[in-house]
């Protein structure tokens, strides 16, 4: 029978599958993609292509064409109603030290302050601003009062030494109370200088316009690592975009942010792209914490090039997981706790004290793994994995990709084995210790930050080489039990898939007095003002994504910000707006009650320093998570594809059957060793642990107390 396509949704078998909602997480090695309508959800993992992300956005399409029997590219972009995109890239420019070359301009007097908080840094987002302002130097401008007195000669000088040293952009960050209207004097100056209509043009960014942040270091942090990777996302957003137009999609491209939130390119700062595919994945690892009940969680994502880790108590996650005083500080709420340089391809060398290290830097999708046979001689950890034994060179994403062990082999002997005068297996074992030793130790740290112990979480571990580690990583930390789940290779487009499309707006109001109850009337009338220009805003922003008025839902919480007491409180309003007879009152009691039950203060002891409001505007777009009917076998022994010898401790080779885990019948119970494998990943369940899967082919992984 002909199947009849009728442009929103397509009828076959008498059953409808579209319209889509498309959500596209590119990653530094691989890109995923979810197609999902209400019915039922497409998973795709291809290999990204750097130098062109539209290319692997449409391998991606081009492969959902065929598996839904879509007529052609432009019939399935016609049925499609969204399409969410979130990337590890400027992660991954983070970590490896690639991007813009920021020249920063501050007034007299900060630039010390500024790079001494850089200098005591730990983390490798501050060690690369390091590198940033290291390499481009630091350029102290006269001093700003409120009149905001400046040389132009100085600053023309400063601008021009700053160029002459290879900065290909200037972010100026100023402070005092008026540093915003000092920072467009400053730019009109700059452009004076360095006209836009030049081949020589300067892109100028203001710190102000990354951030209203009052606080200095915190608002040039911002703006730094928004300039940093800033010129990268503008190419590749606008390729995408230039794709899904030929291809007749009228809406607009939304890039899903860090904290959550989604919006077209031309309302996106590319702070927020950071982490934001694997913000994305914590947010559905909520999710799937709620319908699980797994109660204390700690995620990973493993990627090819980075690691990021999120906490979760209950289905809440946990933002005060994040950097302590001496990390990066930046003005973005952000989900994952910490990003570490390590992923199935991160490089492995060896040190001066004779020892294997692995990680920041990445062979990326190109060249890639020395196994990929594109040119690449660096070991890398998907290497070991394939030389001892958990990968199949002939199943490698399906076996859509063929691997070579023979150069897996010979990269990880020239580079690691004969050096250390080691076998080849037991140097690739050495690789994968080391990996295993910065994630416990990384995991060890962040558990600490929360004050619960290590052993009463749970361990998710998703993305593409999470099922190779997690089991691995869950026995050494002795964790309660380790979940994973189907989708687990394609999370970050999983998260965002459930992701209402949300826009996240802030704004400081001035509640002098807050206790002051005859003030309820006052205060009340100056947030609620605040509230209706945020909804008048949202109404315009969603209404250029193709979304109508109506549609829109709003919430809004106050952030409290305190001088003498906790980090931010924040406090969600009972409705948009307030009333003050009722809501001023109670509002004003949750606070004084949550400061002084939780931190034993009072709000005059914490010193009120300024309220944020902070207002979401969503569209509910919630299709993900669909498990296609057809896929469990009547006969179990279909699942089976025989034994592969995985290498281990004391130079045992050691048996593990194998099964093709989309076939397994559901639920059922399996003891390790085994390997699950499907075409976008591998699970490796070692000894001594059990594992329960259920109907939706997620695993439940414990420890196996009759091996003990």
């Amino acid at each position: 029978m002909k199947e009849n396509w009728h442009g929103d949704h397509m009828a076959k078998s008498g059953r409808i599958v579209g319209p889509f909602i498309i959500d596209v997480d590119v990653g530094g090695t691989f890109t995923d993609a979810i197609i999902s309508s209400k019915w039922e959800s497409l998973f795709l993992k291809v290999e990204t292509t750097p130098h062109e992300l539209s290319q692997c956005l449409q391998d991606a399409l081009e492969r959902a064409v065929h598996s839904l029997n879509v007529p052609d590219l432009k019939s399935l972009v016609a049925a499609t109603q969204v399409v969410r995109f979130s990337t590890s890239l400027s992660t991954n420019s983070l970590v490896e030290g690639r991007g813009s070359q920021c020249g920063l301009i501050v007034p007299r007097g900060c630039g010390g302050s500024y790079g001494s908080q850089l200098l005591r840094a730990r983390s490798s987002a501050l060690r690369l601003v390091q590198y940033m302002i290291s390499e481009v130097a630091l350029t102290n401008v006269g001093p700003v009062s409120n009149a905001f007195p400046v040389s132009e000669d100085k600053l023309r000088e400063a601008v021009q030494s700053l160029v002459e040293r290879g900065a290909s952009i200037i972010v100026v960050s100023l402070a005092g109370d008026n540093f915003a209207q000092a920072e467009q004097q400053f730019k009109r100056i700059i452009a004076r200088y360095f006209p836009r209509h030049f081949i020589g043009s300067l892109p100028i960014l203001l710190s102000s316009q990354i951030s209203s942040n009052p606080n200095f270091v915190i608002r040039t942090n911002t703006a730094v690592l928004n300039a940093f990777c800033h010129r990268a996302m503008v190419v590749h957003f606008h390729q995408i975009e230039d794709f899904l137009r030929n291809q007749g999609y009228k809406r607009p491209l939304l890039v899903v942010h860090a904290n959550g939130g989604s919006a077209r390119v031309a309302k996106t700062r590319a702070v927020l792209t950071i982490n934001s595919g694997a913000a994305a994945g914590v947010f559905g690892v909520s999710r799937l914490a709620a319908t699980y009940d797994l109660g204390q969680v700690i995620s990973i994502d493993v990627g090819g090039t980075t690691t990021e880790i999120g906490v979760l108590f209950g289905a809440e996650i946990d933002y005060m997981a994040g950097p302590d005083d001496q990390d990066i500080q930046v003005d973005v709420t952000r989900p994952v706790a910490v990003t570490i340089g390590l992923g199935g391809g991160s490089t492995a060398g060896i040190d001066q004290s004779n020892r294997i290290v692995v990680g920041p830097q990445s062979a990326g999708a190109f060249p890639g793994p020395a196994c990929y046979e594109l040119g690449g001689t660096t070991p890398t950890l998907t290497d070991a994995y394939l030389i001892l034994g958990y990968l199949d060179e002939r199943y490698y994403l399906g076996g859509e990709k063929r691997i070579s062990r023979e150069r897996a082999v010979r990269a990880v002997q020239e580079t690691l084995a004969v050096p250390l005068g080691l076998s080849c297996e037991d140097a690739a074992l050495q690789l994968m210790s080391k990996a295993l030793e910065i994630l416990s130790e990384a995991i060890g740290t962040v558990a600490r930050k929360t004050g619960a112990p290590l052993r009463e979480f749970t361990l998710v571990a998703v993305g593409g080489a999470g099922g190779c580690i997690g089991p691995d990583l869950f026995l050494k930390l002795g964790m309660k039990r380790m979940c994973f789940f189907r989708h687990s290779a394609v999370f970050g487009a999983y998260g965002s898939s459930g992701m209402d499309v949300v826009h996240l707006y802030e704004h400081k109001v001035d509640l002098p007095c807050f206790g002051d109850a005859r003030l309820a009337d006052r205060h009340s009338r100056s947030v609620n003002s605040v509230v209706a220009d945020i909804q008048r805003l949202a109404c315009k922003d969603m209404r250029g994504e193709g979304f109508r008025a109506e549609e829109i839902r709003f919430e809004v919480e106050l952030e409290f910000v305190t001088s003498n007491g906790p980090g931010p409180l924040r406090i969600t309003l009972p409705s948009p707006f307030l009333w003050p007879a009722r809501d001023w009152l109670l509002l004003a009691e949750r606070f004084s009650g949550k400061l002084n039950d939780d931190h034993n203060k009072s709000w005059e002891q914490a010193g009120l320093e300024r309220v944020f409001v902070r207002a979401s505007a969503y569209v509910p777009r919630t299709n993900a998570g669909k498990t296609p009917k057809d896929r469990t076998p009547t006969r179990p022994q279909e699942a089976y594809k025989g034994i592969r010898s995985i290498y281990g401790d004391r130079g045992v080779w050691s048996p593990f059957p194998v099964y093709q885990w989309d076939l397994l019948s559901v639920p059922q119970t399996m003891r390790g060793p085994v390997i699950l494998e499907s075409a976008a990943t591998t699970v490796v369940l070692p000894r001594g642990t059990v594992l329960e899967m259920d109907q939706d082919f997620n695993g439940l992984i414990r420890p196996d107390e009759t091996s003990l």
